[in-house]
């Protein structure tokens, strides 16, 4: 979970302290149990609003305005991790030297702390940072983040998968220079998710398509979220005598939300009107007889040029004891979810190499 970093040379004023509880809270529960640590009652009915402005007009020293942070601190969303392959010749022990000499050169640098671990062949990073946005409330400028970074062996090389911010990419970039120069390898070949190179708006359909319905070991359920974007070349061609104003006012992305999305009229209107999937939310059966359900998200953050595929695993639902699927959605971590995310990433790629080398894809 990010922390908010919490300087003890900073003082926070009424209306630092109001803007951090406006945009944090969604609810009055943290505030009142931060009133009751300072022997404050106030009744559960009371109104938001009144309860920012009262709390932000008390007296703060140094603990208690770390300890309202640390009360109403929120957990962030699972984040979405991406991953690309590089054909690299070199063993597990090279890869924990170079992320050690990695650590050595922006550890300080950059104010990054790393936690290096490696088990059988696998290398796993953590990096603490601080983030900053100065876009924010004084509260909340400064705050501390931990992205990871995964380095599995592959047949061709390794795979390097890592969590989706710049910090992440940038880092990764390091590393790759570090083994070109390691083993001499001025082109290192990468592979990642891509499809900007297919023009066809059906083709990129296909490929969404595929990449849910065949993962090994899952069998798709329901797709629950769609998001459509329209292919820019479609919007500029269709009239060539159109204004820039009038090509822009042109609809070009729709999030549908819903059940059975594939076989809505809806949907398919837009296909035919050369829109494609950038990205998606759905849920898997596991095919190992449990009958447990695992909830996916995945998408492009730049649906036009096909590019930036990022995903996660948002969840499982599992089987309570009368053997009935639960309601709730249960949260994964370790080898539970590299094994989902690795599905994910698997039929990602073979619905890529299906899709290049088969172009009469239906929708």
């Amino acid at each position: 979970m990010a922390k908010y970093f919490k300087a003890s040379d900073y003082y926070p004023d009424d209306k630092d302290i109001c803007d951090f509880l406006d945009s944090q809270t969604r609810s009055i529960d943290p505030m009142l149990m931060f009133l009751r640590s300072r022997n404050i009652f106030s009744s559960k009915e009371s109104d938001k609003d009144s309860l920012q402005n009262y709390i932000s007009l008390l007296y703060f020293d140094w603990e208690s305005a770390s300890r309202l942070v640390d009360i109403v601190n929120i957990k962030d969303i699972e984040q979405k991790v991406r991953h690309s392959n590089y054909d690299i010749d070199v063993d597990s022990n090279t890869i924990h030297t170079l992320a050690t000499a990695v650590r050595n050169e922006r550890g300080e640098a950059r104010r990054e702390v790393y936690r290096i671990i490696k088990h059988d062949n696998e290398v796993d990073i953590r990096v603490t940072y601080l983030d900053i946005d100065t876009s924010k409330t004084r509260v909340l400028q400064k705050k501390e983040k931990e992205l990871q970074i995964t380095a599995n062996p592959t047949e061709n090389g390794w795979c390097f998968r890592h969590t989706d911010n710049e910090r992440a990419k940038d880092i990764i970039k390091t590393f790759i220079e570090k083994i070109s120069q390691t083993t001499s390898q001025e082109v290192i070949p990468q592979k990642s998710v891509e499809i900007g190179h297919l023009s066809d708006n059906t083709q990129r359909v296909a490929f969404f398509k595929k990449t849910m319905s065949d993962m090994d070991g899952f069998r798709l359920i329901d797709v629950s979220n769609l998001k459509v974007d329209r292919l820019l070349r479609d919007l500029q061609s269709e009239d060539e005598t159109e204004t820039e104003e009038e090509v822009e006012e042109k609809l070009r992305k729709v999030v549908m939300y819903g059940i059975d999305l594939f076989t809505t009229t809806e949907y398919q209107n837009l296909v035919r009107q050369g829109f494609f999937i950038s990205g998606a939310q759905w849920k898997s059966q596991k095919s190992d007889g449990n009958g447990e359900l695992v909830e996916f998200s995945a998408g492009f953050n730049s649906p036009s040029e096909g590019k930036d595929f990022a995903y996660k695993v948002l969840g499982v639902f599992r089987i309570d004891d009368t053997g009935n699927i639960m309601q709730t959605r249960e949260k994964v971590v370790g080898t539970e979810k590299k094994t989902y995310l690795t599905a994910l990433e698997s039929s990602a790629h073979k619905a890529l190499d299906t899709i290049n080398g088969v172009s009469d894809e239906t929708t």
